[in-house]
């Protein structure tokens, strides 16, 4: 079992006291993931799937691509070491060429931090590094070997439930979660979606625990939806849950070790 599916058979197990979730190792055949074995004998269906924002893991696997250096880049031209923080559309390998000579102009105009939202109309070099490079925020920073580091995209911190909605029906709606639900011929299907700590406005928002309120309108194939993510406590899950056609319920967070 992967990650995501080590935690679907903790949590639904942990909240239905008694059930057990029987897992289905013929993964290559395009089965779904877990039978739901009630207390009282009845049978229901379980799909898992994890809930990710693409562009986002593209741009955090460029920035972590080893063979490239990782998130840190050598510096001649600057004086100071530095760490930038790019935007989601940033293209990392121009940000690798080309930071240490755009913040040596920085420098040049002796700023030792600069922001996109404050700096760009009175710093050209400012305004080059948000337009060319997608470099929205940078400080001076000491590093052990020197050198200028470059952070993970920042998302915002606004919470939006509807952020949550959106997540998990886009994965209910994928084609191959409701086939896979739909073919069992179960009376109950259930979709458990794993939202990933990098999608960050869904997971943001799951963890403010105050859904928006609307209903959950899935498809056909989907009965019941779950919708977890980690917390800030290690092995702390927020958890929400939701009948087709009636709003999200917030369940008390789960722990899994």
């Amino acid at each position: 079992m992967d990650e995501c599916e080590v935690l679907a058979k903790a949590v639904i197990e942990h909240v239905i006291p008694g059930s057990r979730m029987k897992f289905h190792l013929e993964q290559a055949h395009g089965n779904y993931d877990f039978d739901l074995l009630y207390p009282d004998g009845r049978l229901a269906a379980v799909e898992v799937t994890a809930a990710k924002d693409e562009r986002i893991e593209g741009t955090v696997a460029a920035i972590l691509n080893k063979r490239k250096g990782g998130s840190f880049v050598p510096r001649h031209h600057c004086r100071n070491d530095w760490i930038v923080h790019p935007t989601l559309e940033a293209r990392i390998n121009s940000i690798r060429r080309h930071i240490d000579s755009y913040l040596a102009e920085v420098e040049a105009e002796g700023k030792n931090c600069f922001s996109a939202y404050r700096d760009l109309p009175e710093s050209p070099a400012a305004r080059r590094l948000v337009e060319d490079l997608q470099i929205e925020v940078g400080n001076v920073f000491k590093w052990k070997t020197p050198g200028i580091g470059i952070l993970l995209p920042g998302q915002g911190t606004v919470s939006n439930p509807r952020e949550v909605d959106r997540a998990v029906l886009q994965e209910a709606q994928k084609q191959d979660n409701h086939r896979k639900l739909w073919e069992t011929g179960y009376p109950e299907k259930h979709l458990f979606v794993c939202i990933d700590s990098r999608f960050y406005a869904p997971w943001y928002a799951i963890n403010k625990g105050k859904p928006s309120g609307l209903p959950m309108l899935l498809p056909k194939e989907v009965d019941i939806v779950w919708a977890s993510a980690s917390t800030r406590s290690s092995g702390l899950y927020a958890l929400w849950r939701a009948e087709r056609d009636r709003p999200w319920n917030v369940l008390e967070p789960v722990r899994v070790t």
